[in-house]
């Protein structure tokens, strides 16, 4: 038979060994790079409505999983907060910001009086120069040094570790969607993923900065499910900080909240997944 190969929900069994870390498929191929522009499984009208067909191409890859959720699971993207739950991007702005300023002898305050951020060098300059006086007539040339101080560092700066890698991995060959959604600027936020080697699982990255409205506002995950084509309820983002949390709130998505960094993993994030195909909207702890 050749084309594509369906396969049905296996009901009343126990969890396959892939919902474990040693999962069956081959490690070169689980992390092989996704395909870029997959084929769009296309349901046969003589088939029963919860058999999805899979691509004979990728039935090595999904092995025993339950394909047949994929059209009637709950959730259909994950949304991360890049900054809380993958990379330090900020803190990697900030310090090739620093490094870049003190080029110009300039030593940025950081106090309560004075507080600043990296969300965007061009906003950083603009807030120190309001508040501390630095020269806006320097501010073209500090954004270039900064920009290749940012490159120099990153290499070791964003190395996100085999936990996050293995989350994405599962949750794309699973069949969910990913959306990077960052508080810097959208080119530094790519950036950063690709320096990572976090970029390819990422279906999109959306930065703040293309909203009017920065978070609490619901306006960033609106955006998002409208750009995806889905509604609000098929969404779960992965949020750390307050702002994001009271965004997804007011969206009216799925919230998995986490503390930091290091608990946004697949042991972690996967239960949520699984509550929430019979459990309504709100916020989970991971």
């Amino acid at each position: 038979m050749t084309g594509n190969r369906v396969v049905g929900h296996k009901r009343n069994q126990n969890p396959s060994p892939i919902a474990q870390l040693g999962t069956t498929i081959p490690m070169a191929e689980l992390f092989a790079p996704p395909d870029p522009n997959p084929a769009p499984p296309r349901a046969k009208p003589d088939r029963p409505a919860r058999l999805v067909p899979v691509p004979m191409e990728q039935a090595d890859l999904v092995g025993d999983m339950p394909q047949a959720s994929l059209a009637a699971r709950t959730i259909h993207a994950v949304v991360f907060d890049l900054e809380g739950t993958l990379l330090d991007i900020s803190g990697w702005r900030r310090r090739s910001l620093e490094n870049a300023l003190a080029r110009f002898g300039h030593a940025p305050c950081r106090d309560k009086e004075h507080p600043w951020d990296a969300r965007s060098c061009r906003s950083t300059l603009e807030q120190l120069s309001h508040d501390q006086g630095f020269p806006r007539g320097l501010h073209a040339a500090v954004e270039r040094l900064e920009s290749a101080l940012s490159i120099h560092e990153r290499s070791t700066a964003l190395r996100p570790g085999f936990a996050k890698e293995y989350l994405l991995v599962r949750l794309r060959r699973e069949g969910y969607r990913l959306v990077a959604c960052s508080r810097t600027d959208a080119p530094a936020a790519r950036a950063a993923l690709d320096a990572s080697g976090l970029l390819p699982w990422f279906e999109a990255v959306v930065s703040e900065d293309d909203v009017t409205e920065r978070k609490p506002s619901p306006e960033i995950f609106l955006s998002i499910c409208d750009q995806l084509g889905l509604r609000p309820k098929q969404v779960l983002a992965i949020e750390s900080e307050p702002q994001g949390i009271e965004a997804a709130r007011l969206a009216g998505i799925h919230l998995c909240r986490v503390t930091d960094r290091d608990q946004a993993e697949w042991p972690r994030i996967s239960p949520v997944l699984e509550q929430l195909a019979t459990r309504s909207p709100g916020i989970h702890s991971c």
